[in-house]
């Protein structure tokens, strides 16, 4: 009994791990480097434009960059002089009159980071703790008028029973609907076949 229990903290401790490291990549790479999340930082920046010679330092990269080029004198003038904060203003309002304005959502054909690193780290769990390769099963639901595939098994379960305690934004699909487990299953598994 107390070896099962190791076992199930040494799982949980994983799975924790790689939790973190997905809402990382949730945060930094599926947001933040997108347009759309520029988009957002420099609305926010313009709407408060006393905090924005202060916020300048902290925001992504990618932003910051995108006002250098606009600022009178470029990254230089800014680093050097501090930014002044009138040409700082017109510049995050002509950057972002640049870009589109986004549409709500992950744009269509970018990659979920996050989703695909959580698939595959569920797989290496429970391939460490069992023993056993994660696999797909699928029966073959006839009862309907058209032919369906049910998924089932042990590595299906398991995932379940993980999405059921994550937080619902990493199994958050481009449009706004929860990514269901099947698709984690599938993700998992092609992932073992690269």
């Amino acid at each position: 009994m107390p070896e099962t229990v190791l076992l199930a903290d040494l799982a949980l401790d994983d799975i924790a791990g790689e939790l973190r490291r997905c809402w990382a990549l949730l945060r930094d790479v599926n947001r933040t480097a997108s347009t759309a999340q520029a988009y957002k930082i420099l609305e926010q920046l313009e709407a408060n434009p006393d905090k924005a010679a202060e916020l300048i330092d902290c925001i992504d990269p990618r932003v910051r960059h995108l006002i250098e080029e606009t600022y009178p004198g470029g990254w230089m003038a800014l680093q050097v002089d501090g930014p002044d904060p009138q040409m700082l203003i017109n510049a995050i309002s002509n950057v972002r009159s640049s870009l589109p304005k986004p549409k709500k959502g992950r744009p269509a054909g970018t990659k979920d980071f996050a989703s695909e690193r959580l698939a595959s780290a569920l797989a290496d769990i429970y391939e460490r703790y069992t023993n056993k390769r994660a696999t797909r099963r699928l029966l073959v639901d006839e009862s309907k008028e058209s032919e369906t595939h049910v998924e089932y098994g042990p590595f299906k379960d398991f995932v379940d029973e993980t999405l059921a305690v994550i937080p619902p934004i990493l199994r958050r699909t481009r449009r706004g609907g929860l990514r269901g487990s099947d698709n984690f299953v599938r993700t998992a598994v092609q992932s073992r076949k690269v």
